[in-house]
Formats: structure tokens, C-alpha cells, sequence
């Protein structure tokens, strides 16, 4: 409930290449950002609101899924607008800082890497790779390098318990990188 519509300054996604997409809410003030670029803002008196819908990655309400890898998806509650202004994107897995509520495909596996230790649930059948935005050659791991999870687009998509929207946030960032294959 409560949507809110960021308008953006035309900042592409452009297909099999890795993009760190962020949106934050610093408690006035939507931003979203691309590579770090921030795409736009609207100051907005609608303030996030607790839900009881899971957290999805990697699919929308409108069955909407995404085709490509997803890695290092981090959300950030209070005190979390990490990201106001243009910024480096992390050149590395992202981590549990203060105020990590969720923290999903920084590693080798489907799992809450935040101390809450959330419930994922895997829909579908996504792919655990060691295909990562943070190394380009073939002799990544898993274990140094991180991995993404690779979604068809066809139906794969995590969940995670409810409880980390229970209680809304004053201030939060969600990020993520992505690599859309077009599937």
C-alpha cells in the first residue's frame, strides 16, 4: 500500500551487463539510483507501511519475473539511507552492516546472511552461480567471490518471511546488482 511513483531521468538498463540498482527513503525524500547515478527523487508524505506480503526477488504482485542473475539483494532499516547523492557502486559482496534487515545471493546459497536469519523459501527452480558482478575472469568461487541466483523468467523467484516488513522503517535502502539476459 501507499505506492509511490519515482519519475527518472532515462537512465538505461541495458541487457547482460551487471547494473547495482538502489532505491532508498531517507523519511521524506524517494530516490533511485542506477550504477549509482540517482535516476530520480519525489518528496513524498507517504511513509512506507507494514505488510504482511512476503518479500519477493526476482518476481512482482503482477507475475512480472525476471530473466537474469540477481546478486547481493541488501535491505537496510532504520538509519539505512546509505545511498542521497551520486555514488561508487560497491566493487565487492555487499555485507550485514547496521541495520541490515535481509541480505539474500552475496554467497553460495539461498539464505538470509543478516543476523535475523529470515525464512527464504526458493519457488520455482533458480540456479545458485558463481557468476558474479565483482570478477570477471573464469576462476571465480563462490566462497571468495560471491555468486548471483539465475532466474528464468519463467516462474523461479525467492521469498522471504514477512517479518521484515512488519514494522515500518524510518529511513531504508533496498539495492541489488542485476544482469537481465532478456529472459
Amino acid at each position: 500500500s501507499n505506492p509511490v511513483l519515482i519519475t527518472t531521468d532515462g537512465g538505461a538498463i541495458s541487457q547482460n551487463e551487471w547494473h547495482h540498482v538502489a532505491v532508498t527513503w531517507d523519511g521524506s525524500t524517494y530516490r533511485a539510483f542506477l550504477d549509482g547515478v540517482l535516476e530520480g527523487s519525489t518528496t513524498s508524505s507517504s511513509a512506507p507501511v507494514a505488510s504482511s506480503q512476503p518479500v519477493r526477488v526476482g518476481y512482482n504482485t503482477n507475475t512480472h519475473y525476471f530473466g537474469g542473475y540477481i546478486s547481493n539483494v541488501r535491505w537496510v532499516t532504520n538509519g539505512g539511507a546509505i545511498y542521497t547523492s551520486n555514488f561508487t557502486p560497491p566493487t565487492g559482496p555487499l555485507t550485514a552492516i547496521s541495520g541490515t534487515a535481509l541480505l539474500l545471493n552475496s554467497s553460495n546459497g539461498f539464505k538470509d546472511e543478516s543476523t535475523n536469519n529470515h525464512t527464504v523459501t526458493v519457488n520455482g527452480d533458480p540456479e545458485v552461480t558463481p557468476f558474479s558482478p565483482f570478477k570477471n575472469d573464469d576462476a571465480r568461487t563462490l566462497s571468495t567471490d560471491g555468486g548471483s541466483g539465475y532466474f528464468d523468467g519463467s516462474g523461479d523467484y525467492l521469498s522471504a518471511s514477512s517479518s521484515v516488513f512488519s514494522s515500518p522503517a524510518s529511513t531504508w535502502t533496498i539495492e541489488a546488482w542485476a544482469y537481465w539476459d532478456g529472459g
